[in-house]
């Protein structure tokens, strides 16, 4: 998660070992927390993380007010089942907009653009 700058509580996963500078935060789950589902929770905390940023010469969120959240935690396999439940959703989302594209004869491609993060996830579908 980006914690400061233009792209501040942006999230993206990584499926191998990687190195941040200071601007990024990493969150590497253990056993009791899947990945996906910790992904749409930090994707979900978004408003109130920026709520809650500091303000100087460029926004800013610290440690203090990320940890400061309070995350439902059910087990595992239902963590799991909660992540393929939204992906789905996002995929019949994706379906959606790309039908009604092709159906609007002179809609612009800039108009219609998805954020996606390096998982290729399109996150502003869950906006």
């Amino acid at each position: 998660m980006s914690i400061t700058g233009a792209k501040i509580a942006e999230v993206a996963v990584t499926t191998f070992e990687a190195c941040f500078p200071d601007g990024i935060a990493g969150f590497v789950p253990d056993h009791h927390l899947d990945r996906d589902y910790l992904f749409y929770l930090l994707v979900a905390m978004k408003p109130a993380l920026l709520r809650a940023m500091v303000v100087a010469t460029q926004p800013n969120i610290n440690y203090v007010q990320i940890g400061g959240n309070y995350i439902p935690l059910p087990p595992v396999e239902e963590q799991e089942l909660i992540a393929k439940h939204i992906e789905q959703r996002i995929n019949e989302l994706a379906d959606i907009r790309r039908l009604l594209n092709r159906q609007t004869p002179h809609s612009s491609p800039t108009a219609n653009r998805s954020s996606t993060n390096s998982d290729s996830r399109p996150t502003d579908l869950l906006a």
